[in-house]
């Protein structure tokens, strides 16, 4: 069951990935926003001093420019306000969420006779 955990996953992300690909291509998105857009869509909240530390290099105007279009494009929500602030994923990512998941397939369990041959074998009900 966690292999099938595993490869769904996987499969998750990798769905995810090429729709924000697809998406900076189609939006002009910088490239160095693409990862801070998977941490959003996992449900992490971003800030622009943790954006700066991701993005080596990345000054603080240039690190508010780009959140600043990405609040545009409608892709992140801004929550609080100065120094308290931070961001959420929002509406097309929250769509490439969902979509990721609109083919997930149910984990099964591979030896679903196990659970009855455990309780026969152990020394409790004998």
């Amino acid at each position: 069951m966690q292999a099938q955990t595993l490869a769904r996953r996987i499969d998750e992300a990798n769905a995810i990935w090429e729709s924000l690909d697809s998406l900076a291509l189609d939006e002009d998105v910088p490239a160095r926003s693409i990862d801070l857009l998977y941490e959003a869509i996992l449900g992490y909240r971003i800030r622009r001093s943790s954006y700066m530390k991701a993005v080596n290099g990345v000054d603080e105007r240039t690190a508010t420019r780009n959140l600043s279009r990405l609040i545009e494009l409608g892709l992140l929500l801004p929550i609080g306000v100065t120094r308290g602030r931070h961001y959420i994923a929002a509406g097309r990512l929250l769509e490439i969420r969902a979509a990721s998941r609109v083919n997930r397939v149910r984990v099964t369990d591979p030896y679903p006779w196990m659970k009855a041959e455990l309780v026969k074998a152990s020394p409790d009900t004998q």
